[in-house]
């Protein structure tokens, strides 16, 4: 494919698939994070890492990582890939990884956010006390299973390149 193929924009449709593959991949990346650090203590005895201790119900988490992973993900996208015209599946793989490592803190942001709502992940409704485990349980998220998101964003934004390739090319079909 030339390089003036890559810097045509995509069409309209794009922007609405992307949300969607963004989604899909923050949830798939929160199920795999909570299999990683759930599951065990529950089938084997094992304890749970010691950021996890206090944490409660894991339902907010599957409600916080597509908000972060949309939070992060589609400026990220906008800036390093439809801004700067440089469409290429190795940008799509950094910008996917990018997003994944911006998004944990967001996602902690937001289950301290929503926890009092949703049944209190930490066991204290209070939303001060909450927003003070974010940044230690942010930095403990990207130790533990930071390689695991980051893993999923960039087969992600991979495919989303792969993505916006194939609906120009269908584009540029049709126009000729």
């Amino acid at each position: 494919m030339s390089s003036e193929a890559l810097k045509v924009s995509p069409p309209k449709v794009f922007w609405s698939l992307l949300s969607i593959g963004i989604i899909l991949a923050s949830e798939i990346a929160a199920i795999c994070s909570i299999a990683v650090l759930f599951l065990p203590s529950y089938f084997q005895n094992l304890a749970r890492p010691p950021f996890l201790s206090f944490v409660g119900s894991w339902s907010p988490f599957l409600v916080a990582s597509p908000l972060a992973g949309l939070l992060a993900g589609l400026p990220c996208w906008w800036l390093f890939i439809e801004h700067s015209k440089h469409v290429i599946i190795g940008r799509g793989v950094a910008v996917g990884v990018l997003s994944s490592l911006i998004a944990h803190p967001l996602v902690w942001t937001l289950v301290a956010l929503f926890s009092p709502i949703l049944g209190g992940a930490w066991g204290d409704t209070a939303l001060e006390p909450n927003i003070q485990y974010v940044l230690v349980y942010s930095l403990m998220s990207l130790v533990y299973i930071g390689w695991l998101t980051a893993t999923v964003g960039g087969v992600a934004g991979a495919l989303l390149v792969q993505l916006r390739r194939a609906l120009i090319d269908k584009q540029k079909g049709a126009l000729s």
